[in-house]
């Protein structure tokens, strides 16, 4: 994952931490964001390869937001991840989802979903 620029964005601030934790070990630059208004004005600065986004978020959902980030970035690749809301496989396809990351999860389901998702 050398090089590669990442953007995680969960309301909930433990997540952020143990996330971009993880995931630094694996190079490359790691941001986070707990807010839609965070998440677009970082987006703004930088060319992120790889969103992973909460569902659920305050005021909208990662739907929507990767909707808008894809506005500015049409490659981005994304993985969704909620401990509530369970993707179909179309809902999958239609938001050209790298992989979905069900809550809880482990560190080797991330870093499964990660090599999934930047590898397509």
């Amino acid at each position: 994952m050398q090089s590669r620029k990442l953007l995680i964005i969960d309301d909930d601030p433990a997540i952020l931490g143990i996330m971009r934790h993880f995931l630094s070990f694996f190079g490359g630059t790691v941001r986070v964001a707990e807010t839609k208004k965070s998440a677009i004005a970082l987006a703004e600065g930088n060319e992120f390869d790889l969103v992973i986004t909460d569902y659920f978020l305050t005021g909208t959902t990662g739907l929507k937001l990767l909707s808008k980030l894809r506005d500015k970035r049409t490659g981005l690749k994304a993985i969704l991840m909620s401990g509530t809301f369970y993707p179909s496989e179309k809902e999958m396809k239609s938001h050209k989802l790298g992989a979905f990351l069900k809550k809880p999860f482990d560190m080797y389901e991330l870093s499964s979903a990660l090599k999934k998702t930047l590898k397509t």
